[in-house]
Formats: C-alpha cells, sequence, structure tokens
C-alpha cells in the first residue's frame, strides 16, 4: 500500500473533477509491482469503474476519464517496456487526465508534459501540500 500518495491522488482527482465518484480510470503499466496502483484501486473499489492493462501494449485503451501509468519497475524483476505516443493521445479523451507516480523511465516522453491531460507535476506538487498537512496534524 501507499497511503500518501493514495491521498495526493484522490486530491488531484478531486480538483480536476470535483468528485472521486462515477469516473472510469485506467491503469497502465507494470501493475503487479506498483503499490500505488493498488492502494488507489482499493479506494475506488465500487465507486468509479476501473479498468487494469497490465500490459505494455498501449493500443485499444478504453476510454476513460483517467489515464494512470506507472513506469516499468526492473528493480522487481519486471521486465518490458512501453511509451505513450502521438497516435495514442489523439486516441485519448480531450477531457481526460493522465496521471503517473513518479519517477517516470520512458513511459511517458517529456513532449507530453505540455499537454493539458498531463497532470502528474500537479500530482507532485499535491503531494508536498498533502503530506504537509500530515506532519502538521500530527503537532
Amino acid at each position: 500500500e501507499h497511503p500518501t500518495q493514495t491521498l495526493l491522488d484522490l486530491y488531484t482527482i478531486y480538483e480536476h473533477f470535483n468528485t472521486t465518484r462515477g469516473l472510469t480510470i485506467t491503469f497502465v503499466g507494470d501493475i503487479v509491482n506498483g503499490r500505488t496502483v493498488y492502494s488507489l484501486s482499493n479506494f475506488l473499489y465500487g465507486k468509479c469503474k476501473i479498468n487494469f492493462c497490465e500490459t505494455y501494449d498501449f493500443s485499444n485503451l478504453p476510454k476513460s476519464d483517467i489515464y494512470y501509468l506507472t513506469r516499468v519497475q526492473r528493480e522487481r524483476g519486471s521486465i518490458g517496456s512501453y511509451q505513450l505516443t502521438e497516435e495514442h493521445v489523439k486516441e485519448m479523451p480531450q477531457d481526460c487526465i493522465v496521471m503517473h507516480p513518479f519517477p517516470r523511465n520512458e513511459e511517458i516522453p517529456m513532449w507530453f508534459d505540455t499537454d493539458p491531460r498531463a497532470k502528474y507535476f500537479e500530482q507532485m506538487k499535491n503531494g508536498l501540500y498533502v503530506r504537509m498537512a500530515l506532519l502538521l496534524s500530527y503537532k
């Protein structure tokens, strides 16, 4: 589990959609070793439609409100690779968001960073605020 990542992910989702219910989220990448995926999906279970794409084939993904990409965790024995391409981006809904718990490898190219659907830098910023609030609550 990764509870603080879940809190910042939920905050990021809520900040964009003004809800954490009734959305479709697709997890893509290294699902087996993804603590962030397990943590977030456990919270959202029953509140959202969840798709797990434990594959590195990014083609034919379902239309989703949220695409949560994860890196290939080679240090945990995972193999393979995938990368978001311009063709994939063209198929994604204009009002979706793309999240990633970082660090990233080659799965999200830097040219996508300026796309308005890229919310992973906001996730990192929200992580600072959420974790600060948790630390302050222990005083």
